[in-house]
């Protein structure tokens, strides 16, 4: 017997240039805002958004939604480019199917902001 809904948990980084002050339910607001302005609110029902988790130091976080919205989720964490009056965009960095496995992968990121080659160059 298949369930009929499925979930499915976004690990996403937001990425900017400057440190964000944002707590979780102000980023829900952002996300779920961008959603209406997309789907509008029948749209926004179908897609079933809640934010498990969100670090607001390191700026990444799990958001869960229903398996046949996917999609649409992406799309309206696509058109976000500016929180709070500056620039930032949404890097969704894994999808899957488990919230055991999300936080498996959201707790093995980098504990950093920033990422490059100074991790790759050997200090002398």
């Amino acid at each position: 017997m298949v369930k009929e809904k499925r979930n499915r948990y976004v690990i996403f980084r937001i990425m900017s240039s400057e440190k964000l002050d944002l707590n979780k339910y102000q980023l829900l607001k952002i996300i779920f805002s961008s959603v209406l302005k997309l789907y509008g609110e029948v749209g926004a029902s179908f897609i079933h958004i809640n934010l498990i988790e969100y670090d607001a130091n390191l700026q990444k976080g799990i958001i869960k939604c229903n398996h046949n919205a996917l999609v649409m989720l992406r799309a309206a964490l696509c058109i976000i480019h500016e929180i709070n009056g500056k620039q930032a965009f949404f890097h969704i960095i894994k999808v899957t199917g488990t919230l055991k496995k999300a936080r498996e992968i959201l707790n093995s990121l980098p504990k950093s902001l920033t990422l490059g080659d100074e991790e790759a160059v050997p200090v002398v």
